[in-house]
């Protein structure tokens, strides 16, 4: 009877229930998770979901899934309203049809996830020195994290620093394994508030018959409903690097959860273009060339202790993807970096960090506006004033 009262849209809430119900129950056995009929505590929530988890709960909100008629924005701002009762801006509501390519009998999966409307000319990146100890690495590998009190004020500590440093940053870097799961939730929304975006290297998740997988968590700020908002994004490993593997599988009994999907994104975070990377994933030379021309910036989460051969990596990144390349790393063997592809030697390396005993941020302006620019020249051609190396052959702008 209250879906005839106007107030909420039950379809709408309907539609997210069914959607996210694997998620919402996943400690459900699987054969008891019908779909929902009593949908009061919906209807009058006590905390209700936010508009992130909404997001994160809802991967079609961002765009993941299969390519549909509907704008992901509108789904995400339908599903908002429903749950939450929220005032969104109207035009999400109106069901715009998409132009879709003709099909080829093949399932369409979005490359290219936008969020955000503002349009930023640069932004500011904080790299972070930040310890993860091979104890911690071993108890997320045997799904005991270690959650100790001094832990968590190192990294509240570091996330203080980021929210005090001038100038502040657009986005926060954590390296590959460095956050606990259970932290997720208010290390995120502590940054959110204060308008800095997480990318950041989460411990192992865990499944049934002894798989696991870790992943890289991006918390972004977003206005496209019509105030501030964020969306969370989870991006798995596609294969865990070689050391890992070994250890994982002959010291804790453990099998790599491969994913359904293993393109790498690019995400358009107010109109910057970035990708994410995990460690080892880097020295996938076709993956990372995937990337050139489509974004601005290559992030890569990393624990590793082979300087020599990531320093190449990064240094041949920035070079054949011709963006700025950011690598952060595990304090304990150190080497985070900002690359760019700058002309002159001593402007290549923007930042660049190693050793210390203590945790530290460093932030670096990455002008965005100015490598765009350079890469739309008409010419290839070199000339004695250009501030970044001239772009690879057959490098073509995309998007």
């Amino acid at each position: 009877a209250f879906e005839h009262t106007g107030l909420i849209d039950v379809d709408d809430l309907k539609g997210f229930l069914n959607s996210t119900r694997f998620k919402r129950l996943e400690k459900v056995p699987k054969d008891q998770r019908k779909e929902e009929s009593i949908y009061t505590p919906y209807l009058f929530p006590t905390r209700p979901y936010t508009a992130a988890e909404i997001a994160e709960l809802a991967p079609e909100c961002v765009g993941f899934g299969k390519i549909t008629q509907t704008k992901p924005q509108s789904t995400w701002a339908k599903y908002v309203r429903a749950v939450r009762g929220v005032w969104v801006k109207p035009a999400l509501l109106e069901d715009e049809v998409l132009e879709t390519k003709k099909k080829t009998g093949k399932p369409q999966y979005r490359k290219r996830f936008r969020i955000g409307t503002q349009k930023k000319k640069s932004v500011v990146v904080a790299i972070t020195n930040l310890l993860t100890e091979d104890s911690s690495w071993a108890a997320t590998a045997c799904n005991k994290p270690e959650l100790t009190l001094d832990r968590y004020k190192r990294v509240s500590d570091l996330v203080n620093q980021a929210l005090q440093v001038k100038p502040r940053p657009d986005y926060l870097l954590l390296p590959e394994l460095s956050l606990p799961l259970k932290w997720v939730d208010s290390i995120a929304n502590r940054l959110i508030r204060a308008g800095i975006s997480l990318i950041a290297g989460t411990e192992y998740r865990h499944y049934e018959r002894n798989e696991i997988c870790s992943e890289a968590f991006l918390a972004l700020t977003d206005d496209r409903l019509g105030f501030p908002s964020s969306v969370r994004i989870w991006q798995p490993k596609v294969e865990p690097a070689v050391g890992e593997d070994r250890d994982l599988t002959s010291k804790m009994g453990k099998s790599w959860r491969k994913p359904s999907r293993r393109r790498k994104p690019v995400y358009i975070h107010n109109d910057v273009h970035f990708g994410v990377m995990v460690c080892s994933e880097i020295s996938n030379s076709k993956e990372r060339v995937r990337f050139q021309g489509g974004v601005d910036a290559l992030m890569v989460l990393a624990w590793n202790q082979d300087l020599d051969t990531f320093a190449s990596l990064i240094e041949s990144a920035a070079l054949d993807v011709h963006a700025f390349t950011i690598l952060v790393n595990n304090i304990k063997y150190g080497d985070s970096r900002v690359r760019a592809p700058a002309k002159e030697q001593y402007r290549r390396d923007l930042a660049r960090i190693r050793g210390g005993e203590n945790d530290f941020c460093v932030v670096v302006k990455l002008d965005i506006d100015g490598l765009r620019a350079f890469q739309s020249r008409a010419k290839r051609w070199p000339d004695k004033s250009d501030p970044f190396k001239p772009v690879p052959e057959g490098f073509t702008i995309r998007g």
